[in-house]
């Protein structure tokens, strides 16, 4: 194993116990507990959350390709587009999430004046689209998290993040697909999953043909969804995310790629536990 290798398979993650710890803990004793597993001096939730992410891009993109932070963080840009597209249009105020990758003077330009001087060439065609469109602030909503799952596959360089992102979007497209059936909403898949877009439609009417379906793209993974329980549905997915893909990553990208999907996850966990107290919604692999 490389240096890169090692240095990413010997950081220490929060364990089950840590969680149960945590769960007990208010305020001071929650972040003074942190510092014990190697987190820094904190007093406000959000703040650990924005900080701990910035140190995680940092350190990820000082000890291996920049590709990775890149590839799992664009997720950040889509969120800042819409925001910033919805509140030009309603003429309101908005938030700008600081993970993502483009700046935000970049983004308000590109949407607000059609100046996209500021942006990367490959991120140009994202800015051009959506000036081009006429679209429901839904619909645009759907086109943007579309582009920006283009520019993410762009930044996989390599045939572990192109698996990643081909399993990660076809198990949310099954999340997707339940959403649309329960709430009654129209049904808009990503095209770069596994699905067959004229066959789905119908295989997933019925939850047994549909289970049957996703065993045979995943086998010995998906046979114990539950299709019936969207909050519940939406976690296992990501468990299952997870179990998928470890077996490709002994290599040392592969160990990168792992530890900053486990390290993202545990700053969700951390935040959601502090707000809620709840063991049962943590994600814990």
């Amino acid at each position: 194993m490389s240096f890169t290798g090692g240095y990413f398979s010997a950081k220490q993650l929060l364990q089950l116990n840590d969680y149960q710890n945590l769960s007990k803990l208010t305020d001071s004793g929650f972040f003074d507990y942190l510092k014990t597993r190697g987190y820094g001096a904190y007093s406000e939730i959000e703040t650990l959350f924005i900080k701990e992410h910035l140190k995680l891009k940092a350190d990820v993109n000082k000890f291996a390709n920049e590709m990775y932070a890149n590839f799992f963080y664009t997720d950040y840009d889509s969120v800042n587009t819409k925001q910033i597209y919805k509140a030009l249009k309603l003429k309101k105020d908005y938030l700008f999430h600081p993970l993502g990758r483009i700046k935000e003077i970049a983004i308000y330009d590109a949407l607000k004046h059609s100046d996209y001087t500021k942006l990367a060439e490959d991120d140009k065609f994202i800015f051009e689209a959506i000036q081009k469109a006429d679209l429901s602030f839904k619909e645009m909503s759907d086109l943007i998290d579309s582009l920006f799952l283009e520019r993410k596959l762009m930044f996989a360089n390599n045939d572990l993040l192109k698996e990643y992102f081909k399993t990660a979007v076809t198990l949310n497209n099954i999340l997707i697909i339940k959403r649309s059936q329960k709430l009654e909403i129209p049904l808009v898949l990503s095209s770069y999953g596994l699905f067959d877009k004229n066959d789905i439609k119908e295989i997933s009417s019925d939850d047994e043909s549909f289970k049957s379906y996703l065993n045979k793209l995943f086998v010995g993974h998906l046979e114990d969804l539950d299709l019936t329980n969207l909050e519940r549905l939406s976690k296992q997915l990501k468990i299952k995310l997870y179990q998928i893909i470890k077996p490709l990553t002994y290599q040392d990208e592969g160990v990168v790629v792992s530890y900053l999907y486990l390290k993202i996850l545990e700053l969700k966990n951390i935040k959601t536990l502090y707000l809620t107290k709840k063991l049962e919604e943590m994600i814990i692999l």
